[in-house]
């Protein structure tokens, strides 16, 4: 596999669970008080935020990676440079590594 097929498939990856990354709810105001309805639903669309990544990271990203024979994926996550993919992460900035041993998940 050419560098340029390499760097194709990062790339890809990376707008692709960029595409999929959640986007946050309004928070309400706080002299507003939350009723315990939207608490609820607020929980709820927590949940599935956190269902639909773990799903990406366990389902699709294995398959990807193993059709395109990528054993190994790097993402670097630097302070002040915003970076879509974060939001997926769970941290601003850090060094993210994922690597195929074989099995189900990566």
């Amino acid at each position: 596999m050419s560098i340029r097929q390499v760097l194709f498939v990062i790339l890809s990856l990376s707008l692709f669970l960029c595409s999929c990354s959640s986007e946050t709810t309004e928070s309400v105001s706080a002299d507003t008080a939350m009723t315990e309805t939207q608490a609820q639903e607020e929980d709820d669309l927590k949940e599935l935020m956190n269902q639909i990544r773990r799903e990406k990271f366990d389902l699709i990203l294995p398959q990807v990676m193993r059709e395109n024979n990528i054993d190994m994926w790097i993402q670097v996550l630097r302070e002040g440079n915003p970076d879509p993919v974060a939001s997926n992460l769970g941290s601003d900035y850090g060094v993210f590594i994922f690597t195929d041993r074989g099995g189900d998940r990566i």
